[in-house]
């Protein structure tokens, strides 16, 4: 089961579900309406934790595939409403990409956007060392890669795993397959 002391269910929009089917989490999100993380919109369901503002690294498995324009799943790390940090790995209609961006009052910015090969499994990672940011990612969570690191300074208070689309409309359903989470 899911330990309700440590994690908070955070569905903005009302719409999505999460839930634990033989021990892999599922957050789902349908189809018809943007699920986002970026500037004013903050609309991805997300399972998040409280943590100190300190050094760490997170890693998690994801079982599922993103193979539709706009599908997502990664972390976001925040500070509060208006500044986060998102990790992720998505489709844009016709490759796979791993993304980091960060949002200060609001106004996101990308910070890496690279092109990976498709995946049947995504282990990501994301270390903060101060205010340097290294996010990794590896197919079977023994050969990693570094996507890339980028300096940004923020007051961390929360560290979750989020799945989302966009695209308005014409948003694809989506579901998050979490194996695990450290």
């Amino acid at each position: 089961g899911l330990n309700a002391g440590l994690w908070t269910f955070v569905n903005p929009l009302g719409d999505a579900t999460v839930e634990i089917v033989a021990d892999v989490l599922r957050i789902q999100v349908p189809g018809g309406r943007a699920h986002d993380l970026w500037a004013n919109a903050k609309d991805a369901p997300r399972l998040m934790q409280t943590v100190g503002n300190s050094d760490f690294e997170i890693e998690a498995k994801f079982d599922s595939t993103v193979n539709q324009s706009f599908q997502m799943q990664g972390f976001l790390v925040e500070q509060d409403a208006s500044n986060h940090l998102r990790f992720d790995v998505y489709s844009d209609g016709s490759a796979v990409r791993v993304f980091a961006s960060s949002t200060v009052n609001n106004v996101s910015t990308a910070r890496i956007t690279q092109i990976i090969t498709p995946g049947n499994a995504y282990y990501l990672r994301v270390g903060r060392v101060g205010a340097t940011w290294t996010y990794s990612y590896s197919y079977d969570g023994a050969s990693w890669t570094v996507a890339g690191t980028f300096n940004h300074a923020v007051t961390v208070s929360a560290v979750g795993l989020f799945a989302g689309n966009a695209w308005g409309a014409s948003s694809p359903a989506f579901t998050a397959h979490v194996d695990y989470f450290f």
